[in-house]
């Protein structure tokens, strides 16, 4: 009944869960090695070079290179800020409660990503005026207990990110986290709640995914994971890993970054 939305829920999250499941590909097999001056350069080069000289972060300023204490330059984190509501640009101030505090109609982006218009945007499954739900559904106990943690703990860091720079038409986004506890049948349980209440599945890693691939195909839900390891899972029409393990692929994620 809603496989006619669910395409659009597909399109409108595949930016946000791409970028996702390639932090939690790069974390799920050990994590990084890379200081955060390194993984910074990095990221600075990648969205238009903003800032590549690698200078030093004053704790409490996130202005790339800032060395002066307390820095409130726009884009800086004031410790302790209450102010609500506040639409500075680039502001990331802890403790502002106001979802989606952006001008009405329009999206905040990235650096050097332009953001798409709102005109006509409305809710679907998932989603309110102020937040966009979506799952993650990673292997946490069982035989290896914290098998795939680093997967969850990857897309809740993206979303805790997203959140303190952008929004999507004024909605931030809310992740509901599960376990999928190395076993197929938790994993079809967890793609059935999706289903009933999440936008798209993002970043989900389990050694068993063969379980909820025909619920996650079945309801239309986007699950754009971190890869899909069975024949199953690779058969699904909704299910996208952003690392590939298709016999005749290559994924170059992991070289390229």
């Amino acid at each position: 009944m809603r496989s006619v939305v669910r395409p659009v829920r597909a399109r409108r999250v595949l930016a946000i869960g791409v970028v996702a499941t390639a932090l939690s590909v790069l974390t799920a097999c050990g994590g990084s090695a890379l200081s955060p001056s390194a993984v910074r350069d990095a990221n600075d080069k990648v969205a238009g070079g903003l800032n590549s000289t690698g200078g030093s972060t004053t704790p409490g300023s996130t202005t790339p290179g800032s060395t002066t204490p307390g820095s409130t330059t726009p884009g800086s984190t004031t410790p302790g800020s209450t102010t609500p509501g506040s639409t500075t640009p680039g502001s990331t101030t802890p403790g502002s409660t106001t979802p989606g505090s952006t001008t009405p109609g329009k999206s905040a982006s990235l650096p050097g990503v332009k953001a798409g218009s709102c005109a006509g945007f409305k809710n679907g499954p998932g989603m309110t005026n102020t937040t966009i739900n979506i799952g993650n559904s990673s292997d946490l106990s069982g035989p290896v207990p914290g098998l795939f943690t680093a997967a969850q703990q990857a897309t809740q860091a993206y979303v805790q990110y997203f959140n303190s720079t952008s929004s999507i038409c004024g909605r931030k986004l809310v992740l509901n986290d599960m376990d999928s506890r190395t076993d197929a049948g938790a994993d079809q349980a967890s793609y059935q709640k999706m289903c009933d209440s999440d936008f798209a599945s993002v970043g989900s890693m389990s050694a068993f995914d063969s379980g909820g691939a025909a619920t996650a195909q079945g309801c239309g839900l986007p699950d754009i994971r971190s890869a899909a390891v069975t024949a199953t899972r690779n058969a699904c029409s909704t299910c996208f890993g952003a690392q590939a393990t298709g016999p005749h692929e290559f994924s170059n994620e992991v070289p390229d970054y």
